[in-house]
């Protein structure tokens, strides 16, 4: 099987990674990946001295306009000729567009749509005639979008739930080190930690305040809030710590620490988003680290956690989500929580059933298509 991957992202997000892992994932498989993508992008670099077995061809296209289309078809007309894809699987809507347009012009390969977020322009006439006419399969990366898209009327034979799979190999539990002394966290103290980027959307405003009715439940908890600037600046993340109370028992870390050193020490992971989160790289991250979970009830969220190692809470409130920690540190089972955790990322979500719930779903699409 001869796969192109279309991951064109300019910038290194949740849909970039998604592809990225794949990619590799996939020629660890032993499948033949070509991978498209900006050649200014994280993901190429990366890629390039990451990701081995995986041929990069750069490609500049930004979708916009007319010209943007024309100006690169003649390019990929010709790639497609010479290198006679089975499957090219597209991660933005641009170049599924795009992609849909040759494969009515050329039709030898089969086109995969993966679709790692949710936008209203799928419920258009186009769109649906993209994804039900021009479009081979369709793969979701969380079971809520299922739902949206079957507004285009897709047949179920060609959609697939296939969530973000994790290296249990690199992500493994990880205990000692000495972080902990170095942020003057006692050994008896439980660490509860947020990992994300410093936007709204994540719920750092949630997390914080959840921090303060912990921090007068219990007087062992320490905070750790780690992430990078984005829409909120660490000094306003600062300013928020502070007037909650909590400054003495919290750590904002900024930078480039390692995240296994900070899943090390963390004993609870909590993922506040009020949105999004339809692929959730930090959740398996924690989970295959053998860390207990507490989420909204949002994305791919509730498709993954069970009660066994976690908590999914409806209501995104401080006292929701305080409640729920407090409940797991309560019932003393921390420890089995993660070690359950562990076992669900090594059965369910390793990278391994990733590339092979994908190929998996490429097969039975061209044995569909070889059938006609």
């Amino acid at each position: 099987m001869k796969v192109l991957q279309v991951v064109n992202f300019r910038w290194y997000n949740a849909q970039a990674h998604y592809g990225y892992v794949l990619s590799c994932a996939l020629a660890r498989l032993g499948v033949e990946v070509h991978l498209l993508s900006h050649p200014d992008s994280p993901l190429f670099s990366m890629a390039r001295s990451e990701c081995h077995g995986v041929r990069l061809i750069p490609f500049r296209f930004t979708g916009k306009g007319l010209f943007g289309y024309v100006g690169t078809s003649g390019f990929l007309r010709e790639l497609l000729a010479e290198e006679r894809y089975d499957i090219v699987n597209v991660h933005r809507g641009e170049e599924h567009t795009l992609f849909s347009l040759l494969r009515k012009l050329i039709g030898r390969f089969s086109l995969i749509r993966t679709i790692g977020d949710r936008r209203r322009s799928r419920k258009s006439i186009f769109s649906r005639h993209q994804l039900q006419r021009l479009t081979d399969g369709v793969i979701c990366v969380s079971r809520s979008l299922l739902d949206d898209i079957s507004i285009a009327a897709v047949p179920a034979d060609k959609l697939e739930y296939i969530p973000l799979g994790i290296d249990t190999a690199l992500f493994t539990p990880r205990k000692g080190g000495n972080l902990r002394a170095r942020l003057g966290i006692a050994d008896d103290e439980i660490v509860v930690t947020i990992i994300a980027r410093f936007s709204p959307v994540k719920g750092h405003d949630i997390f914080i305040q959840t921090a303060r009715l912990l921090s007068r439940r219990f007087s062992n908890v320490h905070f750790l809030i780690v992430g990078y600037p984005a829409q909120i600046s660490e000094d306003e993340i600062t300013a928020m710590v502070k007037d909650a109370g909590i400054e003495d028992r919290t750590d904002v870390i900024v930078g480039s620490r390692s995240v296994f050193d900070l899943l090390s020490v963390t004993d609870v992971g909590l993922i506040p988003s009020t949105g999004s989160e339809y692929i959730a790289r930090t959740l398996l991250e924690y989970i295959a680290s053998g860390v207990p979970v507490v989420t909204s009830n949002v994305g791919v969220l509730p498709d993954i956690v069970t009660d066994d190692f976690g908590i999914v809470v409806d209501d995104i409130t401080p006292t929701a989500f305080a409640c729920a920690v407090s409940s797991i540190i309560s019932s003393g089972r921390i420890q089995q929580m993660g070690r359950s955790a562990r076992k669900v990322a090594e059965r369910k979500y390793s990278i391994e059933k990733f590339a092979r719930d994908t190929v998996d779903f490429y097969e039975k699409i061209l044995e569909r298509k070889s059938s006609k």
